[in-house]
């Protein structure tokens, strides 16, 4: 619980006594591994909510590099 609310390698030697910080980094990194998956998949679910309901401005969520057709 510790590694997975931000504890350190050092934090988690203190608390348990290991002198080494294979055993705390162990924890820290799967720790880390599953918080940076939550935040990559907010950062994409993000993006594709911008894409499902684009901005209620007319104009404001088009993308600029789309041409207009001419009419001529």
């Amino acid at each position: 619980m510790l590694a997975e609310n931000g504890g350190t390698t050092h934090e988690l030697m203190a608390r348990y006594g290991w002198a080494s910080t294979k055993q705390a980094e162990h924890y820290t990194k799967g720790a880390d591994r599953k918080r940076l998956g939550i935040a990559s998949s907010e950062v994409v679910s993000d993006q594709i909510e911008n894409i499902l309901y684009p901005h209620l401005d007319l104009g404001k969520g088009e993308n600029p590099n789309k041409t207009k057709k001419s009419e001529g």
